[in-house]
């Protein structure tokens, strides 16, 4: 059982969902692509299951030192950068973790993963709705930060709880030391369409909380609050919560050849431009 504390974003709610996809399927070797330092979900992870092999692969060099030097002690665990990963490794499950609405080219990320998939493999993919309460905080905060005011930074002032330990949690929920915006802002249908039409099929889908982001993550703490977040999600319709999970196998059945590509609207492409000038990146 994990001894995290758990917070809007579902941290627990994430690693249980991992959690339990791994006792079901028993893997020899995981790839968590994208991982950040670890530290909220492949070091757990490698610390349950001793007798399974982790590769932890991330292209951020602070976050991979990081975490490099803080797991020495895990011997089922090995940090990498994309170029030291084997080409000819295969994985009987692969986690991507709120990792693809960052990458230029989603359907890229799809043919690389589901090319390292051993065959009757999973693949877990977790990521936020592109239009959902998290976004639309997000969006708030960097415009409000381009006039001049640091929303987030007010919060975390009058926040009483600041220095606990689920406000050391970037806002996407994931542990990484990288600038890294989102760029890409995916409704449920369109994230749908682009992993089936990538010669892979939805077997499993979960919800992970309603409200989370600035604003929300100083009111939502508490085991009872926490708790009431994240049993809404599980009785909304996907449109309308934070963040969504899903596990997804390779569809041998889809042989057209043709893989379908994510293309940015307009509102994707003006928010990706909000979100590179917010973190100074035009």
């Amino acid at each position: 059982m994990t001894t995290m504390i758990e917070n809007s974003y579902g941290i627990v709610k994430r690693l249980e969902y991992v959690e339990k996809a791994i006792e079901e399927c028993r893997p020899k070797a995981v790839l968590d692509y994208g991982c950040g330092t670890g530290e909220l979900l492949t070091v757990p992870l490698a610390k349950s299951f001793p007798d399974i092999k982790f590769v932890a692969v991330d292209d951020d060099r602070s976050s991979i030192e990081f975490a490099r030097e803080k797991n020495t002690g895990l011997g089922n665990l090995t940090f990498s950068y994309p170029d030291e990963l084997d080409h000819s490794a295969r994985f009987d499950l692969i986690i991507a973790s709120e990792v693809i609405e960052h990458v230029e080219h989603p359907e890229e990320l799809l043919a690389f993963l589901r090319d390292k998939l051993e065959a009757g493999g999973q693949m877990i993919v977790t990521l936020p709705n592109g239009y959902g309460p998290f976004e639309v905080t997000s969006f708030f905060e960097a415009m409000l930060f381009r006039i001049g005011i640091d929303a987030a930074g007010i919060y975390r002032h009058f926040s009483k709880s600041e220095s606990s330990a689920e406000n050391n949690v970037p806002s996407d929920g994931k542990c990484s030391l990288a600038i890294s915006p989102h760029i890409n802002f995916f409704s449920y249908g369109e994230i749908c369409r682009l992993i089936g039409g990538n010669g892979l099929e939805i077997t499993n889908y979960q919800p992970r909380t309603f409200l989370c982001g600035v604003g929300f993550d100083q009111i939502l703490r508490g085991k009872f609050l926490t708790s009431w977040n994240s049993r809404l999600a599980d009785s909304l319709p996907p449109w309308t919560i934070s963040d969504w999970m899903f596990t997804i196998v390779e569809n041998n059945s889809n042989s057209s050849g043709n893989s379908a590509v994510y293309k940015r609207n307009r509102y994707a492409r003006f928010r990706r431009l909000i979100n590179e000038k917010r973190w100074g990146l035009r």
